[in-house]
């Protein structure tokens, strides 16, 4: 007897990608990254890079880990990103006033133009992407990646440890 898993034809056989909703996300994602990633350029900024921005849009501080949290990006790599746009000076760094060792980051006046700028983009972008589609589909779409979310957050909790 064998220890080898079963290949997926063995699985399920009548199984098709198109059928697969992860398919289809990982689809939308790299086209969208694909398109967002030719009208950040000449904004000289990349997807991580907008990514921060936006999550540092409503103005409030963060510290490098809850970037990393918003942005589902390892610390270390989060940590570089935000040295690089600090030199950039896109966003300040400063010390946290309720605990010395974490490290909060702040969106710059620069920041927030090229946030500006990106997010017309982005917005143009959604509207193109989602023409057609009645808001409450998004909504219930919205709803839906948010709990499949949740689900693969706590999966990857069990898997981490």
């Amino acid at each position: 007897m064998s220890n080898a898993l079963p290949l997926p034809d063995e699985i399920r056989k009548d199984f098709r990608k198109t059928d697969w909703p992860f398919y289809w996300i990982v689809r939308v994602s790299a086209v969208y990254t694909q398109v967002m990633e030719g009208v950040l350029k000449p904004i000289d900024l990349d997807m991580p890079a907008w990514r921060v921005l936006m999550s540092l849009h409503e103005g409030q501080s963060l510290s490098i880990s809850e970037i990393a949290d918003f942005c589902v990006i390892r610390l270390n790599t989060t940590t570089k990103i935000i040295q690089r746009m600090t030199t950039e000076g896109l966003v300040e760094r400063h010390q946290s006033r309720s605990d010395g060792r974490v490290t909060e980051v702040r969106i710059t006046e620069k920041g927030e133009q090229a946030r500006r700028l990106a997010w017309a983009e982005a917005e143009r972008i959604f509207s193109a992407g989602f023409e057609a589609i009645d808001p409450a589909e998004i909504e219930a779409m919205n709803a839906t990646l948010h709990r499949a979310f949740a689900n693969l957050r706590r999966l990857r909790e069990t898997v981490d440890d």
